[in-house]
Parts: structure tokens; sequence; C-alpha cells
């Protein structure tokens, strides 16, 4: 099996989840900047990984200027 004999493989799989994990963890406090909503749509987010991550880099809201 790829997974027990390439070391590689090992890698990205443990780095895939990884990050799904880090992108799941500051999502909710991303969407709080933003002003938009942390309810339903949020875990669709984070729960597929890498498309989930793409749908949301593409509709979210822009950052407001609080500075003036």
């Amino acid at each position: 099996m790829a997974f027990e004999t390439q070391a590689f493989v090992s890698f990205m799989t443990v780095d895939f989840v990884l990050f799904s994990i880090a992108f799941a963890a500051i999502l909710p406090d991303d969407l709080r900047r933003r002003g938009m909503p942390t309810g339903g749509w949020t875990w669709l987010y984070a729960l597929v990984p890498a498309l989930g991550a793409v749908i949301y880099l593409t509709v979210r809201a822009p950052l407001t200027d609080r500075q003036g």
C-alpha cells in the first residue's frame, strides 16, 4: 500500500488533514471580521476540505475599513 511504503504520501496526507483542521478553526473568526453570519454555510465550507475553501474564497465579503 502506498501509504505504508512511500513517505511522501504519508506527509501529504497528514499535511492535508492539518490544513483542513486549521482552516475550520480560523473560519468563524474570518466570518465575524467580514460581518458575515456564522451559520450553516460555515459547516459546509469547513467540512468539505478543498472545495469548501475555494467556494468560501469566492463568496466571502470584502473586509471593511474600520480606521476611517
